[in-house]
């Protein structure tokens, strides 16, 4: 049976106290089974089987400063190497600015990780001034939680394992280069070239000398021979994310976390690290997952979409947590992200997704995986014992990566938008519940139109925009089947794309009920058929909060002594189809006057799994200051993830009495 580990985690908040420690607590999330393990990390939850970190208080803070990524959104076209470097000089200022503001007010903050290519952002361990600080700081979007990032391999074989199949006619990757975000790669055992790379574990200049991976379990080589196995001529650019630590539990495993693996995507797309992404890698296989994790906001995400923009295909794994019930799925992030290629694992053996491959769709309704590969007994080569098979969705996302590298081959022309939704519109149809197609660089390599975004989340009442791209130098005559897909319906059902050229189409809802997914086909004349995956969610509809228990109602609470209020946020239940999640958004916790007056917010906290949390009362104003004796209510508001395609729910309130002597 799946248990939800139980969140240890305390919030001390009132102005400039907010902190984030440890706190052991005992019970079951709500809606999930009881009996949950003793053992969790900080802002996440797992199941029972899988080794946790204690990440403290280490956070990521999203700014609203420059970026290169930003600067090309802005832009729509990627600027010179000089302007490059300059934008990259400009977000580290703007961090170093935020920062010294807050030195200057007795804040100081150690940044561990600094992002100023896909998105302008920092990671840190923050202490209780500086989370609150930096929580109300102008120019700051979020705090994000840090979180533990595990190889998405669930089993290693002896032998050869089976050949993949996958080839191109006339391709072999040459020129291509695949970045490898894992735990290192040994060069001597591939028949590959293999760069230098880069390890941000250790913080040595090369990720890829002989044996790099020792300790390690060797994963990082076995994706990377999974990718020289289908694209032999690509070029392989190790980057280290994930080695040896001492878990929870008291044991070594290969791990990393999630600041790491956005310091990774930004490393592929500058891997020399001088500001300009001349020689940013074509495709980027982070063969890891956080579990559940699919925030369409989170930093992870908007390092995928910025990588896209500059230039960058991130390859992820969908996870292996099995089958989704009629819900948000167990698809983790990476892959979760809108701009990640997700991808599944596909036993063939059954003609089916594999039993433990996780499935969507994610927070924001959007179906993943986008894809399916083989991801049961597939070839590949270990460091230590010479041919091995390896199973997992991060198989199938390698395999995917050799295939992305061939197709990127074969038509260099395609910026990574196209080059994902080519890969997602050339998939061949496959049996299985998430309308996710098998992967096919044959069918990617011909298609004639690409859809963008790959996959959309429609909702009840919305409308989602897609762009239909000409990739070929005529004009060309496209229908959308939508008879086939009786669940939408389109503003224009037949397009005419100049060469070159694009057309967007206004898709809406047409069908009732809490889930249904599909594909529409686009029918390009006398060009192959492009397969665009949709969903349809309604919103959120679990209370996400219950058990609120207040420790201490009448008291002068100090940070050395809070008031502890307990409460569990968001839920998980295991219906007969698999696992629903149903995670929170933003929580803010909101302190009124007895009489209902609002006197301001006290915290905000994103992104939260489904566990129980604790925040500590400290017995001050939003303001700062501290609160006169009298009677108040501290009041919980949890909100839905939502976003501009993803469903919306209504916000989920709860309250304490709180007096102060």
């Amino acid at each position: 049976m799946r248990r939800f580990r139980d969140i240890k985690h305390i919030v001390l908040i009132g102005a400039a106290t907010a902190a984030v420690a440890a706190l052991t607590l005992a019970g079951s999330v709500s809606g999930a089974p009881d009996g949950a393990g003793d053992d969790a990390q900080a802002w996440g939850a797992t199941f029972d089987d899988r080794p946790g970190l204690d990440l403290g208080g280490r956070m990521i803070v999203v700014l609203a400063g420059p970026s290169l990524a930003g600067k090309v959104a802005e832009t729509g076209e990627l600027p010179g190497l000089a302007a490059q470097r300059r934008v990259a000089r400009e977000a580290r200022a703007f961090q170093r600015g935020l920062l010294d503001t807050l030195a200057a007010r007795g804040v100081d903050v150690r940044v561990e990780r600094s992002f100023t290519l896909t998105f302008n952002g920092f990671s840190a361990v923050l202490d209780a001034r500086a989370f609150a600080a930096l929580a109300r700081a102008p120019g700051v979007v979020g705090v994000y939680p840090v979180r533990v990032v595990y190889p998405a391999e669930s089993a290693i074989g002896p032998g050869a394992g089976e050949p993949s199949g996958f080839a191109l006619p006339g391709r072999d990757g040459g020129g291509v280069t695949v970045a490898v975000l894992d735990s290192g790669v040994d060069r001597g055992a591939l028949e590959t070239r293999v760069l230098g790379g880069s390890d941000l574990v250790d913080g040595d200049a090369d990720a890829s000398p002989e044996a790099a991976d020792d300790g390690s379990a060797g994963h990082g080589t076995r994706m990377a021979g999974i990718v020289a196995g289908v694209a032999p001529g690509a070029t392989i650019l190790p980057i280290r994310i994930l080695g040896p630590v001492t878990a929870v539990d008291g044991a070594a495993h290969t791990l990393g976390t999630s600041d790491d693996l956005v310091a990774g995507i930004e490393r592929a797309v500058d891997p020399d690290g001088d500001g300009a992404v001349d020689d940013a890698a074509r495709v980027a296989l982070a063969a890891v997952v956080e579990p559940y994790a699919a925030f369409p906001d989170s930093p992870e995400a908007r390092a995928a979409a910025g990588a896209a923009r500059l230039g960058t295909l991130v390859v992820a794994p969908a996870g292996n947590d099995g089958p989704a019930g009629n819900g948000f799925g167990t698809v983790g992030s990476p892959a979760a992200a809108a701009a990640t290629l997700a991808v599944g694992a596909f036993d063939a053996r059954t003609g089916q997704p594999a039993a433990f491959s996780s499935q969507g769709p994610s927070f924001d309704g959007r179906p993943k995986p986008d894809l399916l590969a083989p991801g049961v007994g597939v070839a590949t080569v270990d460091s230590a014992v010479g041919r091995v098979s390896a199973t997992g969705s991060s198989a199938a996302a390698a395999l995917t990566a050799g295939a992305a590298a061939l197709v990127s081959e074969a038509r260099p022309e395609l910026d990574a938008a196209a080059l994902h939704a080519v890969l997602v519109g050339g998939a061949r149809p496959a049996a299985g519940p998430t309308g996710a197609g098998l992967l096919d660089p044959v069918g990617a390599a011909a298609q004639a139109v690409a859809i963008e975004p790959a996959t959309v989340a429609l909702q009840r009442g919305g409308t989602v925009t897609v762009r239909v791209r000409n990739l070929t130098d005529t004009e060309l005559g496209v229908s959308l089947a939508l008879a086939e897909a009786p669940a939408l319906t389109a503003d224009q059902a037949r397009l005419t794309l100049p060469a070159g050229g694009y057309a967007d189409v206004n898709l809406r809802p047409a069908a009732r009920g809490r889930l249904v997914s599909g594909v529409l086909v686009a029918q390009p004349d006398g060009a192959p058929d492009a397969r665009l995956p949709f969903a349809l969610v309604r919103g959120a509809h679990a209370d996400l909060l219950g058990q609120l228990r207040l420790s201490e109602r009448r008291d002068r609470p100090t940070v050395a002594r809070p008031a502890v209020l307990t409460f569990t946020a968001g839920r998980v239940d295991e219906q007969e189809g698999g696992v629903v999640i149903e995670p929170v958004g933003v929580l803010d916790v909101e302190l009124r006057t007895a009489g209902g007056k609002r006197l301001g917010t006290l915290a905000r906290l994103r992104n939260l799994l489904p566990g129980r949390y604790s925040i500590g009362i400290t017995g001050r104003a939003p303001d700062g200051s501290r609160l006169a004796p009298g009677r108040y209510v501290v009041e919980l508001v949890a909100r839905p993830v939502a976003d501009g395609e993803g469903p919306a729910g209504a916000a989920t309130r709860a309250s304490v009495k709180l007096v102060i002597r």
